[in-house]
């Protein structure tokens, strides 16, 4: 697209206007738009036009779309994997102490990091120097080297995992409920 600048009686900046090499008369009453907007816009379209059909299409899921259902007795997790990471729509009907199911992790603590936001009730994640509470209305970010130790039964949040990590951890998780349910200490 060539732009010329055109200065109009009375304006103080420059405008610019699509020209096949001359410029616009003066007297013409089509709206100009400043330099700025108009390149802008024409990165913006050349962009557009150049993305694939499958970079425009959005990744997505819902409660309602979500293809695993987990449900772990006091934990229902609905959740699917969007291009490497695991999205969960997790409500805890019961208050989770979740230590004795970290065991074998690196320091006995979940090495997998999560971003998310928090529906309704609350929940607690300790740190080796601190215990943080999340609270409804809260989006939050919890890294490596946590244990969720509480939470208020009725607890809602959606939360998003690097589903490699994710599976590393509940794998542990996994075996260690399985061991206390058949009686031995994980």
């Amino acid at each position: 697209m060539n732009l010329n600048p055109i200065v109009t009686p009375g304006a103080e900046n420059p405008v610019e206007s699509p020209a096949s090499g001359s410029s616009m008369p003066s007297g013409d009453k089509t709206p100009k738009q400043p330099m700025q907007a108009q390149a802008a816009m024409a990165r913006h379209l050349a962009g557009a036009t150049t993305q694939t059909k499958e970079a425009m299409d959005m990744l997505k899921v819902s409660r309602d779309s979500a293809s695993q259902r987990q449900d772990a007795g006091p934990v229902v997790d609905l959740r699917d994997e969007l291009d490497g990471y695991t999205v969960s729509f997790t409500s805890l009907l019961a208050d989770i102490d979740a230590t004795p199911f970290m065991k074998g992790l690196p320091d006995d603590r979940c090495q997998c990091p999560h971003w998310g936001y928090v529906f309704k009730g609350n929940m607690t994640a300790r740190y080796p120097d601190r215990d943080e509470v999340y609270e409804a209305g809260d989006a939050f970010y919890i890294p490596p080297g946590h244990i969720p130790v509480a939470n208020e039964p009725g607890t809602e949040f959606v939360w998003f995992s690097p589903t490699e990590e994710l599976r590393t951890a509940e794998a542990v998780m996994i075996k260690n409920m399985q061991e206390m349910q058949n009686g031995s200490t994980p």
